[in-house]
């Protein structure tokens, strides 16, 4: 706009000064006239060389999140943990976001903690000059970290540690994207692996559904599970997630995810002699899972549901010890399903939710987990929101199609206020 109006005066004075110049004068004002115009096309091209400039992404980005709160534990499993009110410092994620050039990008993931946390892991810290401080050891944790190309939205391919494309959860796990605060027991106890090492190719493929539908692929090859950072075997894990998604009549989204893998690594076992897990053991065996999930919203309402099965399969003499001495893993088929209903009064910051879930997994414990939940959301601005969650868990034996309630139960009570940054 600026350049226009500069281009605009320049004219103007020349045109000026062709009018009012005497005749003998003519050819000096031609050639007034053919400088200021040299000028004029050097500030056009100065000016759109800096709208071009300030179109193109960022080269580098730095956001995340950051949440804490204080939480509350009733059970009466004594191996539960603490029990004990206490403050807590959730998830302090940073997201380095890289644009080095065109269809290019890196993006780099990391969750910083106090782990391991404790009063021996402190040491002394020389930063300071005398040496006599002392600092607590803490942790990084690599949420994911890869190279990606994609020049079309119908394609695109990423080399490194990614987060692992199925369901909902798992994709959108940053805590001020999710709508309840505890996670599932699927992501808790990590029946798919949550992320992976490997290559991952996806793209958006609009034209291919009729209307407003639009398909949306993931497919992946990875190390999948391993005791360390490289995989031992040739075998590798793969799998994939389709979704079909549309905005109309509301925003929704159906997906489909399967996984299929291998792991044989010797892991630390059980040693009876210590009662510690420490033991080296050979483990080897095959799991595969399929996954459906569903986002449905409707004006202010807000629904969401997983189905995840993970079928384990041990290769024979080369089960896992249980906590148990002396007591192996067997084979299983294990589930997990929940379904969340949220609900944003309107002309308020509130938004109450409900959720219902069910996770089977044969345990000492029981056969089935269920939890019911409910919990509200405050949301002070975009960004910042205020998030309290009540889950009340018991166990139960399934003996056919009947169920035998256990001793077992647990009550969480949880409030953390997150920020987006």
């Amino acid at each position: 706009m600026h350049h226009r109006i500069i281009v605009g005066a320049l004219l103007f004075a020349a045109s000026s000064a062709r009018a009012d110049a005497p005749v003998a004068e003519a050819p000096s004002v031609e050639d007034r006239l053919k400088k200021l115009q040299a000028q004029v096309d050097e500030l056009s091209a100065a000016a759109d060389a800096s709208d071009q400039a300030a179109l193109k992404e960022p080269t580098f980005r730095l956001y995340g999140f950051i949440d804490m709160g204080l939480q509350k534990l009733w059970t009466n499993d004594l191996a539960a943990g603490s029990t004990g009110a206490t403050f807590v410092l959730g998830n302090i994620n940073l997201y380095f976001d890289f644009h080095p050039a065109e269809d290019w990008r890196s993006l780099v993931e990391v969750r910083f903690t106090n782990y391991p946390g404790d009063a021996t892991s402190e040491t002394f810290d020389p930063a300071n000059g005398t040496g006599d401080d002392l600092v607590r050891w803490s942790a990084i944790v690599i949420e994911r970290a890869y190279i990606q190309w994609q020049k079309h939205d119908s394609f695109g391919i990423r080399v490194g540690e990614f987060l692992t494309p199925y369901g909902i959860w798992n994709v959108d796990h940053g805590t001020p994207t999710l709508i309840a605060l505890a996670r599932p027991e699927f992501v808790t106890k990590e029946m798919w692996p949550s992320h992976l090492l490997g290559v991952e190719a996806f793209g958006k493929l609009p034209d291919l559904l009729p209307g407003d539908w639009q398909l949306e692929y993931h497919a992946y090859v990875s190390n999948g599970r391993t005791a360390g950072v490289v995989d031992p075997t040739n075998d590798k894990t793969v799998g994939g997630h389709l979704i079909i998604s549309t905005t109309q009549p509301h925003r929704m989204a159906f997906g489909v995810s399967f996984m299929d893998g291998t792991f044989d690594d010797t892991t630390g076992g059980f040693d009876l002699g210590t009662g510690m897990t420490n033991a080296p053991q050979h483990v080897a065996y095959r799991e595969d899972g399929l996954a459906l999930d569903a986002s449905i919203d409707v004006g202010n309402l807000r629904l969401r549901s997983e189905l995840i099965t993970r079928r384990l399969d041990y290769t024979t003499g080369e089960h896992a010890l249980t906590a148990v001495p002396g007591v192996y893993a067997a084979d299983s088929v294990e589930g997990d399903a929940y379904a969340l209903a949220a609900y944003r009064i309107s002309g308020t910051r509130y938004e109450p939710f409900v959720y219902a879930e069910g996770y089977r997994v044969p345990t000492t414990e029981g056969d089935l987990q269920a939890t019911a939940s409910a919990g509200l959301n405050i949301y002070f601005t975009p960004a910042i929101q205020l998030k309290l969650q009540y889950s009340h868990s018991r166990w139960y034996d399934i003996d056919g199609f009947g169920l035998t309630r256990q001793a077992a139960s647990e009550d969480f009570l949880a409030a953390k206020l997150v920020m987006g940054i």
